[in-house]
């Protein structure tokens, strides 16, 4: 007992505040974001979310199934990925690849079409 009790003390907490991030939905007619939690793993920091495909985002002005996200802290970008949104499904959104770096309380995840 003891000794795992040991082992919960010494792991790194995993969890933070999904609040930390702000979501700018520009897909908001065709796609619904639902922050779940910020959690670390594999030395990476994540933002699990649900997100549910109301209808294709094509209906939003998108060319492709594809759309694109971009992490901003403050003013400053950090880092953009595109991600295919055909159906609803858990997505985890990369905040850092340095699970050492602080979190920043003022960090914005903006949604658009890919190439916008």
């Amino acid at each position: 007992m003891f000794a795992s009790s040991l082992m919960l003390m010494l792991l790194p907490a995993i969890a933070f505040d999904s609040a930390a991030v702000a979501i700018e939905n520009g897909l908001q007619q065709c796609v619904q974001i639902n922050k779940s939690d910020i959690v670390q793993r594999n030395n990476i920091t994540l933002l699990d979310a649900d997100i549910s495909v109301l209808q294709a985002i094509g209906y939003c002005g998108c060319k492709s199934a594809v759309a694109s996200y971009h992490l901003y802290n403050k003013e400053q970008h950090l880092r953009s990925e595109a991600i295919t949104l055909k159906s609803s499904n858990t997505y985890s959104f990369v905040l850092a690849v340095d699970d050492k770096a602080p979190i920043s309380e003022s960090l914005r995840l903006q949604l658009s079409c890919a190439g916008d």
